[in-house]
């Protein structure tokens, strides 16, 4: 099995909320129904399943990242589940989860510039640079997927996490 860095990995967080459970779930149901409009902030999209748990991603209308790279979808899903913990309190799980394409490209990218620094490619002789250009490009490319994936989490659990007003669990 192939150990991904912890930037394209998904990652798991505990929060705990001073609502009470039926105040976190109408709270949670009102964000739910008010993310179907596409100017309504914060910019989330909620979807309730059963048994208290729940999916958030970015609204695709507003993100450029979600729109130039997952046009077909969403970059990263939060997905979480709430329960009442023993001190009286709710108590929300939530695990990050970027998309499957981060953990390809990241996978693809090195092997497909390895393939053009190894091969013969006539634009190589008609300009030296051009190899300097694609080994910049190998190691360039990989660090910025990670440091978008990374953003990209980051900024939909802190704005989920903002919006609800959770508080982490040391």
């Amino acid at each position: 099995m192939i150990k991904f860095p912890k930037q394209i990995s998904p990652e798991s967080f505990e929060f705990t909320s001073t609502d009470p459970l039926t105040e976190f779930s109408n709270k949670l149901e009102d964000l739910a129904s008010r993310s179907r409009a596409l100017s309504v902030s914060p910019n989330l999209f909620v979807k309730l399943l059963p048994g208290n748990e729940f999916t958030v991603t970015v609204k695709l209308g507003k993100s450029p990242l979600n729109s130039a790279l997952f046009g077909f979808g969403t970059s990263v899903i939060l997905k979480g589940y709430y329960f009442k913990s023993n001190l009286n309190a709710t108590q929300v799980n939530l695990q990050v989860v970027p998309h499957y394409m981060f953990r390809v490209f990241f996978l693809i990218l090195p092997i497909f510039f390895m393939v053009i620094l190894f091969t013969n490619i006539p634009v190589g002789r008609k300009f030296p640079e051009f190899y300097d250009l694609v080994f910049f490009i190998m190691i360039v490319a990989p660090i910025l997927l990670l440091f978008t994936c990374e953003l990209s989490k980051r900024r939909l659990l802190n704005r989920f996490v903002k919006y609800m007003e959770l508080t982490k669990i040391a």
